[in-house]
């Protein structure tokens, strides 16, 4: 009877043990306040803006959070080719166990942004071709070169979705870029002039019945004209774009944001 009971009793504990376990839950992380300035990383997402940006060095973002730290919190550090990370890690403890969970996870760019790289390539070409020097590419990097390891908010597009903000500018600027290209320069009074005395000689021959005269100096014209479309397409080729370019990356660097958070939860 005794054997009994004791089977009963460890089937009992075993039992509610189980039971407790399954009912065991840890709690949600605790809301952390938004960093100051940090703004939505995008415009579609909703309130209270779990993924956000700012201007801020990772280490500034870090400092902040530990003078206003609570008991248990911890920090990780780590970095790949292409990111800087930390982690921000809350104390929680429930059913006698203790665990560290995911509060924020903030990010800044190792790797280069490939959206801005390719407007710095589009002057660094300029250099080469020798249309600008070193010291004037020099200077643009001194400007905006910061932009070269943001982050950009996702901005609403003409399509309805949202879309990275520094491809949308570059974007815009290889659209003016060709425009710019495929703008021939206009007549001037010396072209008008040359057609004028041109379509003269050419009545003058057609009243005399010259039909082979006529007809060479259309063949010679239409020469020339090949030789200049062929000169007028290699100045386009040339043509100077650096105040496009230079502008392309002001409006990237006016966009620009130094790191990525991503809260568990947050409060704004």
């Amino acid at each position: 009877m005794t054997k009994g009971v004791s089977t009963l009793s460890i089937l009992f504990l075993l039992t509610r043990a189980a039971l407790a376990d399954s009912v065991c839950e840890f709690p949600p992380p605790r809301p952390l306040k938004a960093h100051p300035r940090s703004v939505s990383a995008s415009e579609q997402q909703m309130a209270p803006h779990r993924v956000r940006l700012s201007r801020e060095r990772l280490e500034d973002i870090r400092r902040a959070y530990e003078s206003d730290a609570n008991a248990g919190d911890s920090y990780q550090e780590q970095s790949d080719a292409e990111y800087k990370t930390l982690g921000i890690f809350q104390r929680q403890t429930a059913c006698n166990q203790t665990r560290n969970v995911l509060a924020l996870k903030v990010r800044e760019r190792i790797g280069e942004n490939p959206n801005v790289s390719q407007a710095f390539g589009a002057l660094k070409a300029m250099v080469v071709m020798g249309m600008h020097s070193e010291d004037e590419y020099r200077d643009i990097e001194k400007r905006y070169g910061t932009a070269l390891k943001a982050f950009f908010r996702e901005v609403n597009a003409t399509d309805q979705a949202v879309a990275d903000e520094a491809r949308l500018i570059r974007e815009r600027c290889l659209r003016e870029e060709k425009q710019q290209r495929s703008q021939f320069a206009a007549p001037t009074t010396g072209d008008r002039q040359q057609a004028a005395d041109l379509r003269k000689k050419m009545q003058e021959m057609k009243a005399r019945g010259d039909i082979a005269g006529m007809m060479q100096m259309a063949q010679q014209h239409q020469g020339a004209a090949k030789g200049d479309t062929a000169k007028q397409a290699t100045t386009e080729m040339n043509r100077d774009l650096w105040p496009l370019w230079s502008q392309c990356l002001q409006d990237m660097h006016a966009a620009a944001y130094r790191t990525r958070l991503e809260y568990s939860a947050v409060k704004e």
